[in-house]
């Protein structure tokens, strides 16, 4: 399946000989749906695993389009961050209303990340106070959920190199 010009420009316009509306359509909603899933932070095996795509088309597109690039942008601003939250809002709202099941304990999770969207943006340009802010509420998720040690503290030390890139600039 060959790519425009048009789409190497991010216009993702879609005229592949010999596709039909509906394919074009199916791939646009592919391609779109791939990228807020990878822009959420999603990795490109969960998204390959979660929409049936190979990962090396899900790799091409992330090539292509620059969607790391992209990723990281939206993290350097409070605005992209309460994007990106957004999208993780979005995704999991999604996911439970597919599932047909809104527990307390689902709507509550829900409803602290509302609120920390809120708060986010109601604090304006001050990134360090906004990654202080998540990376403690973080830390207690990656207690919870972290099967193995190493991986934990691999994280940490990311975040706490990342603390520090927000301090020195």
């Amino acid at each position: 399946m060959g790519v425009t010009k048009e789409e190497r420009r991010g216009k993702r316009s879609v005229r592949h000989e010999g596709w039909s509306d509906r394919d074009r359509i199916d791939f646009l909603r592919c391609y779109n749906e791939s990228e807020r899933l990878y822009l959420s932070g999603l990795g490109i095996e969960e998204i390959g695993k979660k929409l049936g795509l190979s990962e090396e088309r899900l790799s091409k597109w992330c090539m292509e389009y620059s969607w790391e690039r992209r990723r990281h942008a939206l993290m350097e601003s409070p605005r992209g961050i309460s994007v990106l939250l957004r999208n993780i809002l979005r995704s999991k709202m999604q996911e439970l209303m597919e599932g047909g099941s809104l527990d307390s304990e689902a709507a509550k999770e829900l409803g602290d990340l509302s609120l920390q969207i809120n708060k986010i943006e109601g604090i304006g340009g001050d990134r360090l106070a906004i990654a202080i802010y998540l990376i403690g509420d973080f830390t207690k998720y990656l207690r919870e959920r972290c099967a193995e040690r190493d991986e934990y503290f691999l994280v940490s030390s990311w975040m706490q190199s990342y603390l520090k890139l927000l301090m020195e600039g």
